[in-house]
């Protein structure tokens, strides 16, 4: 097995175990009792991982864990002096960061503020890095695990002689046998399937960060070649109801899930000012290649949900160019619509797929295709409908 050396060696760390119960939170409490430990050595190690100029000072500090939902946090005097927030079991989104900095920044004091990831390249880290986003969205530091591990291990002189010493030592082991997965996760993913090895991941309890690693991957090269094409505009989201919510204005909106450890990546074309224009939706959802018509308008929520997706088919059918889109995935590959569970009163009238009163969608199976495969097919559909 590809993984199976790294996967048995993780596995076999007791810190590895005691991490799965709550991934985030495991390591700002390693974090938290480094500083319990030595404040010295927790300061040299935050240091390390600052650029010059915003180091912090040797003391003075108090740290609190969860304040305003920061996950670590040191202020003193009613301010803040440094923000952590740690992103191992979840990808990070600039809109998150923005809330935060909003509520960590007071009059005449700004912050540091240190993002610690395990996926180091995410859809949003362009963006953040963008000096003219930095007033909008905070000053972030984005730091892999991988560069705490070495600053850890640059202090090695202040690590205690006492039985937390060894825990040090496992914590660094286990940063860096997830640094070794995380660059095999990511190998000659071009010619893989996309989401071939989720099972294997599964029995390690790692499914999440196997999927993430590799929705941000797609996510990434698809906005690459979209823009390539001068495609757009074209941006990343964290909520499908915010396209009628923060954005309203035509574009392509990019975002990524995990349902039910099934991982989706979705490509929203809204091309109405309308709050009710309707969103076309072109996604991935694990071994499906879908496209969906998502209609608040045209759904009615006081009827039962098939009924409702019947009124929205009855409309497509009235207009051939949405029902093309419908129709036409991956031209030559029969669809396959599945099943729906209807009542004995009312059924479907088309062959379609759905879910709430205002969506519904058709699919193939795309379980054979590479990465590559996918990335091409998907960013010629989405061109295709945006310029329609």
């Amino acid at each position: 097995m590809k993984y199976g050396v790294i996967l048995d060696k993780l596995r076999d760390l007791p810190l590895f175990k005691l991490s799965l119960g709550s991934k985030e939170l495991f390591h700002s409490n390693f974090l938290e009792n480094l500083w319990e430990v030595n404040p010295r050595l927790f300061l040299n190690i935050i240091n390390r991982l600052l650029p010059k100029g915003e180091q912090l000072l040797e003391n003075g500090y108090e740290l609190s864990r969860e304040l305003e939902n920061f996950d670590i946090c040191l202020h003193h005097d009613g301010s803040y002096d440094l923000i952590i927030e740690n992103k191992v079991k979840s990808i990070p989104f600039k809109e998150q960061l923005k809330e935060y900095k909003v509520k960590a920044e007071k009059p005449l004091t700004t912050p540091r503020f240190l993002l610690l990831s395990l996926v180091k390249n995410f859809p949003d880290c362009d963006e953040l890095k963008k000096n003219e986003n930095y007033k909008e969205y905070g000053h972030w530091h984005i730091v892999h695990y991988n560069q705490l591990r070495d600053a850890i291990v640059q202090e090695k002189e202040l690590w205690p002689t006492t039985k937390d010493r060894t825990y040090i030592e496992d914590y660094c082991t286990f940063i860096d046998l997830l640094h070794q997965l995380q660059q095999e996760i990511l190998k000659d993913i071009e010619i893989q399937r996309l989401f071939d090895e989720v099972e294997t991941f599964k029995r390690y309890r790692l499914h999440d960060l196997y999927i993430k690693l590799r929705i941000s991957y797609f996510l990434i090269k698809l906005k690459q070649r979209l823009e390539a094409e001068q495609v757009g505009p074209v941006c990343f989201l964290k909520n499908h109801g915010d396209i009628r919510g923060k954005y309203k204005e035509p574009g392509i909106y990019l975002n990524q899930n995990i349902f039910r450890s099934v991982g989706q990546i979705a490509a929203f074309i809204y091309k109405s000012h309308d709050d009710k224009g309707d969103i076309y939706e072109i996604v991935i959802q694990g071994d499906q290649y879908r496209h969906g018509i998502n209609s608040l308008e045209r759904g009615n929520k006081t009827k039962n949900k098939v009924e409702s997706q019947n009124l929205l088919w009855e409309s497509i059918q009235q207009r051939p160019s949405e029902l093309d889109f419908l129709n036409n995935i991956l031209s030559g590959v029969e669809t396959l619509p599945k099943t729906a569970k209807t009542s004995k009163k009312v059924q479907k009238v088309g062959p379609f797929n759905g879910y709430n009163h205002d969506y519904v969608y058709r699919y193939v199976k795309c379980d054979k295709m590479t990465v590559d495969e996918l990335l091409d097919i998907m960013a010629t559909d989405v061109k295709q409908k945006f310029e329609k």
